[in-house]
């Protein structure tokens, strides 16, 4: 909840969206949801979740659109 995963382990989760992208699997316009956005849930982690808001492609949901 409270620490991030290791720098390596964000940059391989970086890299493997990038890579999904390149690879036609994800569509270049793809937003960035986390689960917690979605159900009442902790997942992927306060701290976590804070880290992915900064990455491209996050996709802020609104409170209506829930």
């Amino acid at each position: 909840m409270k620490e991030l995963p290791t720098a390596d382990a964000l940059n391989m989760c970086r890299n493997l969206l990038a890579r999904g992208v390149e690879d036609g699997h994800i569509s270049t316009d793809y937003r960035l949801v986390c689960h917690c956005q979605c159900n009442s849930t902790e997942s992927p982690g306060r701290r976590l979740y804070e880290e992915i808001q900064t990455w491209p492609h996050f996709y802020h949901i609104e409170e209506e659109e829930q």
